[in-house]
């Protein structure tokens, strides 16, 4: 929609709007963005490489947010997420990052297994509530470098002990963290 329009700084979003495209305005020059009340998704990329972003204000109506709508993003910029609104972390979201360790943001609800796959430790937070394995048959497993896998302790789905995720009451292995050392 608005993608690469460096001079638009400000817009007002009718009312109505409940729902705002992929990409709507990356790469775009706005500093301030107020969201309408109606708006109850917010998708992958609307604000990526908004680099003038100084703030973004969020209605309470929100449900669903990408995790990378807010991609390279000023941090300061970036709204607190209202409680119960699903925020979904996809491929990738976190491995273009280039650091060792994943700490999962405590308003992340749902993740999938190349959101984490690259990292040395992956540690949850306390609202993911659906965590998407790695297959076997991806034929990859021998490529990951994850060692270690924590969870939030407040996390009531999930809990990890000595490189392996479980259901909450240990009845079920989720994942392994395949380079961990298991002779220890």
């Amino acid at each position: 929609a608005f993608e690469s329009h460096t001079l638009l700084t400000d817009i007002t979003i009718s009312d109505t709007v409940s729902e705002i495209g992929e990409r709507a305005f990356e790469d775009s020059g706005l500093t301030t963005v107020k969201l309408p009340s109606a708006l109850t998704l917010l998708n992958r990329q609307v604000f990526k490489n908004c680099l003038s972003l100084e703030s973004i204000e969020l209605s309470e109506n929100i449900r669903t947010i990408y995790y990378t709508a807010f991609e390279n993003v000023p941090v300061e910029a970036i709204p607190d997420i209202p409680e119960g609104t699903e925020v979904i972390v996809e491929s990738f979201d976190f491995i273009s990052k280039g650091e060792a360790d994943a700490v999962v943001p405590d308003c992340v609800t749902s993740m999938d297994y190349n959101s984490y796959f690259f990292y040395d430790t992956l540690t949850i937070g306390k609202n993911v509530r659906e965590f998407i394995p790695l297959k076997f048959e991806l034929g990859c497993i021998t490529d990951t470098k994850q060692k270690e896998i924590y969870v939030n302790e407040e996390n009531p789905y999930f809990c990890a002990e000595d490189g392996v995720l479980y259901n909450k009451d240990k009845t079920e292995i989720v994942h392994i963290a395949y380079g961990h050392n298991f002779t220890d």
